[in-house]
C-alpha cells in the first residue's frame, strides 16, 4: 500500500505511473479512502469523525495503521487530494485500457459522501513518505521519483498510450551518473550475487532502451557490456 507522489498535482502524478501501477493503485486508493470512513465510525480518534453513523462503507477496514492510512485521515486537505488522485487514476486506467476500473465506484462513493466527515484540521499537510529511509528527503516528489528509479524500473512499462515521464526519459549522461552516485539511486549496480542480479540488470536495460536512454548510459548504470546491450535491441 502506498501513494506514489510523483508530482504534487494529482492528475500529473497519476499520468506518470507505469501501466502496472495504473492497474493496482486505484484499489489501494479506494481502500485508503474507505478506511477514513471506517475509522471515523469506530471509537473517537484525534483526526476525524462522521455525522451519519449508519452509513455502509464499501470496503472493509484494512492496514489502518499504515502511514498512508494515517496521512489520509489527518486532514480534509489530505483526504480531498487523495480523492482527486483516485479519480485521476481511474480516468487514466480507462484511457489506457478502455474500460472502467472496479474501484471507480468506491472512489466516487467516497467523494459523494465526503461532507459526512468532520476533520479536526482542514489544511493539507506534507505528503507522507512511505519509503525506505535511504530515499527520504525534504521533497516527497523527489523521494518517490528516486524510489521509482531504483525499485520499479525492473518492471515499469508505458505501453498503453502513455510515454514514460520526462524525468525518466530526459536524463542526460551527467545527470543520470549524478543520480547513480547518490546512495539511493544505484540502479542495478550492486555487486555480488552475479547470476541473480544479471536478469534484473537485463530488465533494467530493456526498459531503459524503451525509454530512450542511450546505450552508453545503460552500460554505466547496469555494468552490462555494449555488445550485451546491443543484442537487446535486435
Amino acid at each position: 500500500m502506498n501513494i506514489f507522489v510523483l508530482d504534487e498535482n494529482p492528475e500529473i502524478a497519476a499520468k506518470m505511473l507505469c501501466d502496472k501501477h495504473i492497474v493496482k493503485m486505484p484499489l489501494e486508493t479506494a481502500q485508503l479512502l474507505s478506511n477514513v470512513f471506517s475509522i471515523a465510525l469506530k471509537a473517537p480518534n484525534p483526526f476525524v469523525s462522521v455525522i451519519d453513523q449508519d452509513i455502509e462503507v464499501p470496503y472493509k477496514l484494512t492496514h489502518s495503521n499504515h502511514p498512508c492510512s494515517l496521512w489520509a485521515r489527518q486532514s480534509k486537505g489530505n483526504f480531498c487530494w487523495l480523492i482527486e488522485y483516485g479519480k485521476e487514476l481511474c480516468k487514466e486506467y480507462t484511457q489506457r485500457y478502455k474500460r472502467k476500473h472496479k474501484s471507480e465506484e468506491v472512489i466516487n462513493w467516497c467523494d459523494s459522501n465526503k461532507d459526512l466527515l468532520i476533520f479536526r484540521s482542514t489544511d493539507m499537510q506534507a505528503f507522507i513518505q512511505a519509503l525506505p529511509d535511504q530515499y527520504k528527503c525534504s521533497s516527497a516528489v523527489e523521494a518517490y521519483r528516486r524510489y521509482y528509479l531504483k525499485e520499479k524500473m525492473r518492471f515499469a512499462k508505458w505501453e498503453n498510450g502513455r510515454e514514460a515521464p520526462d524525468w525518466i526519459i530526459c536524463y542526460t549522461t551527467p545527470q543520470l551518473i549524478q543520480l547513480i552516485n547518490r546512495e539511493a539511486i544505484q540502479i542495478g549496480h550492486e555487486k555480488g550475487r552475479a547470476e541473480g542480479r544479471k536478469a534484473e540488470k537485463i530488465e533494467v536495460a530493456k526498459n531503459s532502451l524503451k525509454a530512450g536512454v542511450s546505450i552508453d548510459v545503460i552500460a554505466e548504470i547496469t555494468d552490462l557490456s555494449l555488445d550485451e546491450i546491443a543484442q537487446l535491441q535486435e
